[in-house]
């Protein structure tokens, strides 16, 4: 089941309005940084009950309408996916015979992508500190060291 706006962050208020885009790739009020909306920021992390979220799953419509890859984040990493195709291509010629030259190529490009977005994530919620609640308090670092 994909998660559409519930609520106000499980405060028990009433459904708001959303906009159709809510939850588009994962985001909440078109951002990457704020918690779904069914998580009670009230609540320690990890305290808010997931029920609502997982009780329906799978959700045979989401599959089918492929609603589970527009509302949430794989439809970033479908784009990701595309533009490493499409920029850095395979030599399927040269993949027919072994050899490091196109080996490594693909082990740079498929490296550098997790490295990039691994380190994207962990610039942006530990070392910037945008997450304000970290699971593990140990992880927050004042300075910021970037």
């Amino acid at each position: 089941m994909v998660a559409r706006n519930k609520g106000s962050g499980g405060d028990g208020a009433a459904p708001s309005k959303a906009s159709f885009f809510e939850g588009f790739a994962g985001t909440t009020n078109g951002s990457f940084f704020a918690p779904p909306s069914w998580v009670d920021v009230k609540k320690k992390p990890g305290h808010t009950s997931q029920v609502s979220v997982v009780e329906n799953n799978p959700d045979l419509h989401n599959l089918l309408t492929g609603a589970f890859l527009i509302w949430s984040p794989n439809l970033v990493w479908l784009f990701v996916a595309l533009a490493v195709w499409f920029v850095f291509p395979y030599d399927f010629q040269a993949g027919k015979t072994w050899s490091s030259d196109w080996v490594l190529h693909r082990l740079v490009v498929n490296t550098g992508v997790i490295f990039g977005y691994v380190g994207f994530w962990h610039v942006t919620l530990v070392r910037a500190i945008s997450s304000r609640t970290p699971f593990d308090s140990s992880l927050l670092t004042f300075p910021p060291c970037i």
